[in-house]
């Protein structure tokens, strides 16, 4: 089991090679940007989003992050955006350790709600928000594969889908 730092540091190195093989064409002077730093800590934060069901610094971070946003959600009268940032705020720490919080498909869909939000909000910055969202998941993919390794990572998804079903009654 690594600890914060491990996953910290391999989802940076994740959002840096993503973004080689994204600006290859350019030196790599022409990589340091604020869009890539941004996009480096996206990976970053991805890297420790699956350790929000327990007292981490991941959750620490979630909370330091959401709780402001939460203040000025509710000053602005926006309910739906305060109602997802309640939810994401207090369901946490209800999860069992690496319950739900441990499979593809919420690394995949939880962090979804950001650019939902964004193009709900100011559409206008939807496609660099879909691209944070894109380092964000591979940050949260690489604290999977350092938990688990990669075929039982596999293995751990599709078993939702060969699990026997019970039948009816």
């Amino acid at each position: 089991m690594s600890g914060y730092r491990t996953h910290f540091t391999a989802a940076a190195w994740c959002g840096v090679v993503m973004i080689a093989a994204t600006h290859y064409h350019l030196p790599p002077l022409g990589w340091l940007s604020l869009a890539n730093l941004a996009r480096i800590i996206a990976s970053m934060l991805g890297g420790l989003f699956p350790d929000i069901d327990i007292k981490s610094k991941g959750q620490q971070l979630l909370y330091a992050i959401v709780i402001p946003l939460l203040i000025a959600a509710l000053l602005a009268k926006k309910v739906v955006f305060s109602i997802l940032l309640s939810g994401l705020c207090i369901i946490p720490p209800l999860l069992p350790h690496r319950g739900i919080t441990h499979h593809l498909w919420f690394s995949f869909s939880a962090p979804a709600v950001g650019p939902f939000l964004v193009y709900m909000y100011c559409p206008e910055h939807l496609m660099f928000t879909i691209d944070l969202y894109c380092f964000f998941v591979v940050g949260a993919l690489s604290h999977l594969v350092l938990d688990y390794g990669p075929k039982t990572l596999f293995m751990r998804s599709i078993s939702i889908w060969l699990a026997p079903k019970k039948p009816r009654k």
